[in-house]
């Protein structure tokens, strides 16, 4: 009978907000067990049953924490009641970025994908893929939150401070979780950078890889992440792009911000205290 165990904690998102680089930093400390990223179980798995959730944190040691990040989790509307219902005892992780950034970093990776032509505008997108911004209103989000969990056990933090002191910021997170304090080794890794394929079939295939091997075999797939196989795949498969490609528009910034972002920003705060002066326009 395959062995099982529940979460201690559960990572939530946000999407295009550091998680990948918080799941690795987490992923190396020596307290911690972790099998796999996206597990998803909550959203698109949760016909997979409980057996399956649990086997995957089943082989941890009893004197580790053992848990999973899932950036779908944060903004879906059923899955805080599903993780209360099971697991009302977990810890929960947020990692927040300036909505705006986020939402244009989410079309990028489409783009990036072949989810979105090239020659669609970053508006026009917004139009089209209503989670650009569903994925960024995080005070809904943390109002759903507070509804089936403690202040206590939901950490909040910002993307925009593990730019600043990487170390200051994964200790926080460490600290949420009752971790000492550790230096791993790729605290000052980028592990998912901005880019533009030559070859949307190559980048396909390299992702198709990356998800079969993080399926299969999730610990040689973090080793070879780690390592930066993959960077280093992607980035024989990278054009050279003008910065102002990559980077969004003053002018939709500030569309976005008074269109569908002003507001929730402001509930954030009230619900929060956090100072989020940096996200306003």
């Amino acid at each position: 009978m395959e062995k099982r165990r529940k979460p201690d904690f559960i990572g939530l998102g946000a999407m295009k907000a550091g998680t990948s680089w918080i799941y690795a930093c987490l992923r190396e400390h020596p307290n911690t067990w972790m099998r796999t990223k996206e597990a998803q179980f909550f959203t698109r798995r949760w016909d997979w049953g409980l057996n399956w959730y649990e086997g995957l944190f089943g082989e941890a040691p009893e004197e580790k924490l053992t848990g999973e990040f899932s950036t779908t989790y944060l903004t879906d509307m059923v899955a805080p009641r599903r993780i209360q219902t099971y697991y009302p005892g977990a810890r929960l992780i947020a990692c927040l970025r300036d909505p705006m950034e986020r939402a244009f970093s989410h079309f990028l990776h489409h783009r990036r994908m072949g989810r979105v032509a090239p020659c669609t505008s970053f508006m026009q997108a917004v139009n089209d893929h209503p989670t650009y911004i569903s994925f960024g209103r995080y005070g809904s989000a943390v109002s759903r939150l507070r509804r089936y969990f403690s202040r206590h056990q939901i950490g909040l933090c910002i993307y925009e401070d593990s730019l600043v002191d990487p170390q200051v910021f994964i200790n926080g997170i460490y600290s949420f979780l009752g971790l000492p304090p550790f230096t791993p080794t790729c605290l000052h890794k980028r592990i998912n950078v901005r880019r533009v394929p030559w070859s949307l079939r190559m980048e396909r295939l390299i992702e198709w890889g990356g998800h079969a091997m993080k399926g299969y075999t999730p610990y040689i797939y973090w080793l070879l992440k780690l390592l930066g196989v993959g960077s280093r795949l992607k980035g024989l498969n990278t054009k050279n792009v003008a910065p102002e490609g990559m980077e969004l528009a003053p002018s939709d910034k500030v569309w976005l911000y008074e269109a569908f972002f002003a507001d929730d920003i402001d509930d954030l705060e009230g619900l929060t205290g956090m100072d989020l002066r940096r996200w306003k326009l």
